[in-house]
């Protein structure tokens, strides 16, 4: 497995309880999923965030500085169709038992959303 593969060590570092939290982006929309990101660690969780393509060293920087990991999702499916298949990528984590909280990144969290 790559160094940007979702795998369930990665789930694990970035998981609340049995729960992770993802997102997907690009580097055109970058921005939105750091603030994301960044609205989740203010409430004191961490997320994952799948990239269609590297985003950069300075945005990937700004990612893990707000808890999230990064994995990349350039599979068949999200290359068909990135909204649908979201869930092809995120389907491993369902396999070993996550809750899976899939949001879009253009939101901001008020609050925590997991209870």
């Amino acid at each position: 497995a790559s160094k940007f593969s979702l795998t369930h060590k990665l789930a694990m570092t970035y998981a609340t309880g049995d729960t992770i939290i993802v997102t997907f982006t690009n580097p055109q929309a970058s921005h939105f999923a750091v603030n994301w990101a960044r609205g989740l660690h203010s409430l004191g969780l961490k997320s994952v965030v799948g990239m269609s393509e590297r985003l950069g060293v300075a945005v990937e920087a700004q990612l893990h500085a707000a808890s999230a990991g990064v994995f990349c999702a350039d599979g068949r499916a999200m290359k068909r169709n990135g909204q649908a298949g979201r869930w092809a990528e995120v389907a491993l984590l369902l396999t070993h038992g996550f809750n899976v909280l899939l949001s879009d990144s253009d939101i901001g969290w008020l609050r925590d959303p997991l209870p």
